[in-house]
């Protein structure tokens, strides 16, 4: 699994220029939120052995690639708040590419063995006992549209996907955008990032 960046808060589109413009973004805002982690994963048990062979062709690989992310979202108004969607794009080759969002935290198949993103406490442990003590990823919505009460935090884990490219193209890519979408369609951007306290890493395992 390719270890997860945290996105450049200062290269956020929404970033604000002074504290006083940030201060008065705060007080109008509806909708907040943290990062925590971004991990990608290409689409493919054997994506690596995939790579060697078609560039031994002398052609360019290009996969389709899992965005895993943990995320905090927080209703900082005193209103009831609806999320009607969660958006993510990152830059690629210089043109802005929109992800899709999952609904799930399937990884692959293989030989008709069905597999999926999980939590490992315990990165160092033995992979043999990697089904015992790995974790279910918790998603941050159940499903959307989705009502948010004042002061009501959502914390957990959203899956996108990017279709056919080089993983290498987003390894240290710090471009991501990310969005919240309330019911009237207005976008709430995600500017700040949190490392995360745990040792954990995403791991695979049979679903």
């Amino acid at each position: 699994m390719r270890k997860g960046v945290l996105p450049d808060s200062a290269n956020a589109s929404a970033a604000t220029s002074s504290l006083a413009a940030e201060d008065l973004l705060l007080r109008d805002a509806k909708l907040d939120g943290e990062l925590y982690r971004v991990v990608t994963a290409p689409k493919g048990a054997f994506a690596d052995m995939t790579r060697q062979l078609i560039e031994s062709m002398g052609k360019e690989f290009a996969i389709g690639i899992d965005i895993l992310v943990e995320l905090y979202i927080v209703n900082v108004s005193t209103e009831t708040q609806y999320i009607r969607d969660f958006c993510a794009s990152v830059e690629i080759d210089g043109q802005r590419i929109e992800l899709e969002r999952q609904k799930d935290f399937d990884a692959w198949d293989v030989n008709d063995i069905d597999y999926e993103y999980c939590v490992d406490p315990d990165p160092d442990g033995s992979k043999f006992e990697l089904e015992d003590r790995a974790e279910r990823l918790v998603p941050i919505f159940a499903s959307l549209p989705i009502e948010l009460d004042p002061r009501k935090p959502l914390e957990g884990w959203v899956r996108f996907v990017l279709k056919e490219t080089d993983p290498k193209k987003l390894e240290n890519n710090r471009t991501y955008e990310f969005k919240i979408v309330d019911s009237l369609g207005d976008e709430h951007p995600i500017t700040r990032s949190r490392k995360p306290t745990t040792a954990s890493r995403i791991s695979v395992h049979k679903k």
